[in-house]
């Protein structure tokens, strides 16, 4: 007997339990109750979540690279000013050719300027220290010491003595005693400690 047949020849309650047979088959072997959905919308969702989180890092490693290179370009700025202050190509000789430039030049005698050496430790800087001894008036001292404010370099006095050498009620002449200090940039220092020792 053909297929066809047995199923024409199905009584009613016989088609109904077929058709449970066949439903339960269908819901237990194939139905999944929309889990696989759900597994694939929670995958997307994750996906999304993790792009999304990707591109903000991606921005805000973009705006601290903005930043980064901004303070780069205010630290280059601020170490060119420095410069100034603290040049490279400035030697002793410089700084005493200097110092009496402005002894002379404010109207008083250079007594005696020299050197004095010392032993320095390696460092971003080098001291230029120079023992000034000068005479001249109150008045002619003060404008020495106010020109030296006047020059872009950075320049301290230790150490200082006064003293009176003509005693002139109008006009005294005065003797100043100092050791100026002087900087210059150790562009050797800065290069050993960007190179350290290779390794």
């Amino acid at each position: 007997m053909k297929l066809e047949d047995r199923i024409k020849n199905l009584t009613t309650q016989q088609t109904i339990i077929a058709t449970f047979v066949i439903a339960a088959a269908y819901f237990f072997l194939v139905f999944d109750g929309g889990g696989r959905i759900d597994n694939e919308i929670k995958k997307s969702k994750k996906d999304f979540k993790t792009k999304e989180q990707t591109l903000i890092n991606t921005e805000m490693a973009m705006q601290n690279a903005a930043k980064f290179q901004e303070e780069v370009r205010r630290t280059n700025a601020r170490f060119k000013e420095m410069l100034e202050f603290i040049p490279v190509d400035f030697s002793i000789a410089d700084f005493m050719q200097l110092l009496s430039t402005e002894a002379e030049s404010s109207g008083n005698k250079v007594v005696q300027i020299q050197p004095r050496l010392t032993d320095q430790q390696p460092a971003l800087y080098e001291e230029l220290l120079v023992e000034l001894t000068i005479e001249g008036t109150y008045s002619q001292i003060l404008t020495f010491l106010s020109r030296l404010t006047k020059i872009n370099r950075i320049i301290n006095m230790g150490g200082i003595r006064l003293s009176t050498i003509e005693a002139d009620p109008i006009s005294p002449v005065l003797r100043f005693q100092t050791v100026v200090y002087g900087y210059r940039y150790n562009i050797e220092s800065q290069a050993s400690s960007d190179g350290g020792d290779g390794n």
